[in-house]
């Protein structure tokens, strides 16, 4: 389904409504030339069931999500402000998730983008994986985001060329990868490549104990499975405080839960470009912290956790 719609001064927003069954899985986009969108799904009981700003590329608005309920759904589209108008588009789409392509572990596979396009993919994970998407392009800047067998969005990166996902399954089943182009109109071929950080690979991080390591790069994105990614045992309640150096390069920091959860993320607390970050544990267990870089850089790095 698609429709073009004209939002005029003073009217707060627009509405085009669809059919929709129990299960069924749709993407939803709004886009327009004349103003930033955001998007609105609303059940038939009127319950907000997704929102989007900038998901569609540029200032447009994106939306994957399976439907509670049989029923009448409602779109909304506004302005980001409220003071704008102008014509807008939305586009409602059925995903057929059997016709799918599957994504390979440790092989790289290659989609292409299209304008205004979604290109989608499907992957069969279990609870406690610890997983690691790149996807990257030579000619345009992408949006990937990694959805549960739910459709529920978990991780999301739209940063550069190269989109970086790092994320420990919650759950067994077949997880989704949505990606598009930063720009709606950006078209070419892009690679994604997924692999499964083994947990007997990734170092412990101590206490109270600097950690000197190499960060290294593959020429589309920095990681090193045994050096980017650590781990500790922590407990519910206690207060962390996490620290990385790099004179080599822009220094990022992510510490995730034991169910796979971010729970902070800094890029630079620290002196300059380094990163600092404090949180306070919610549940005990094994927690993952996460050294990344900007760009393609890559070099030495210190790490510590107090």
């Amino acid at each position: 389904m698609e429709s073009q719609e004209t939002l005029l001064v003073g009217r707060p927003r627009g509405v085009t409504e669809f059919q929709g069954v129990e299960g069924q899985v749709v993407s939803v986009q709004a886009d327009s030339d004349d103003f930033d969108t955001i998007l609105r799904l609303l059940s038939p009981t009127g319950e907000e069931i997704a929102r989007d700003d900038d998901s569609g590329g540029g200032t447009d608005s994106s939306v994957l999500t399976m439907l509670p309920v049989d029923g009448l759904y409602r779109i909304e589209v506004e302005p980001y402000g409220g003071s704008s108008s102008g014509t807008y588009a939305v586009r409602v789409a059925e995903i057929l998730v059997t016709e799918l392509d599957e994504l390979q572990w440790n092989r790289v596979v290659t989609g292409e983008l299209t304008s205004y396009g979604l290109s989608l993919w499907s992957l069969d994970g279990v609870a406690g994986q610890i997983v690691r998407i790149a996807v990257s392009t030579d000619n345009s800047s992408v949006v990937a985001r990694l959805l549960t067998p739910k459709w529920e969005e978990i991780r999301r990166d739209a940063t550069s060329e190269n989109s970086e996902l790092l994320v420990v399954l919650p759950d067994d089943g077949r997880y989704f990868l949505a990606v598009t182009g930063l720009d709606p109109l950006a078209s070419g071929l892009y690679e994604v490549q997924v692999d499964e950080i083994e947990s007997d690979n990734v170092e412990t991080l101590e206490w109270d104990e600097a950690s000197k390591a190499f960060l290294e790069t593959d020429g589309r994105a920095v990681w090193s499975f045994s050096r980017g990614v650590w781990k500790f045992d922590g407990s519910a309640g206690q207060d962390i405080e996490i620290e990385v150096e790099s004179e080599d390069f822009d220094t990022t920091l992510r510490l995730f839960s034991p169910t796979g959860e971010e729970v902070a993320f800094n890029d630079d607390g620290g002196d300059g470009t380094n990163s600092r970050l404090e949180a306070t544990l919610p549940a005990a267990g094994r927690y993952l912290v996460v050294v990344g870089a900007y760009g393609t850089s890559q070099g030495s790095y210190d790490l510590v956790i107090r």
